[in-house]
């Protein structure tokens, strides 16, 4: 009776595996074929090619966000201004002191959390 019931749970997961690679395959084809259709110009282009363009606006301001500190540095040291290069060794100052205090924080909170 359980070699019976062992047979029939193996038949049954290899065809469940079986249908599983043959709907890969099936999709691996219509892939491509909608691909070529796409490159033939039978068909418009779709999915993640025109969705990446909406979010372009994001990483603009990321980049613009990051290169900020850079560019008021460059501008503390070339113009001569020393209030200009005061307020930037305060800026690094706290900078650097919060840098600090959120990596001890992090590190003791994630040490903790090892060895609980």
């Amino acid at each position: 009776m359980w070699l019976q019931a062992l047979s029939l749970a193996s038949k049954a997961a290899t065809h469940i595996y079986k249908n599983k690679q043959e709907t890969k395959m099936l999709m691996s084809d219509a892939e491509k074929r909608h691909a070529l259709a796409m490159a033939n110009g039978e068909k418009e282009y779709q999915g993640k090619l025109l969705t990446s363009r909406d979010s372009d606006w994001k990483d603009e301001f990321i980049l613009i966000l990051l290169s900020a500190p850079i560019v008021l540095l460059a501008w503390a040291v070339f113009s001569d201004d020393p209030a200009a290069m005061e307020k930037m060794k305060l800026f690094f100052e706290y900078f650097s002191l919060t840098s600090i205090l959120v990596s001890n924080n992090f590190c003791r909170s994630h040490s903790e959390r090892l060895w609980t």
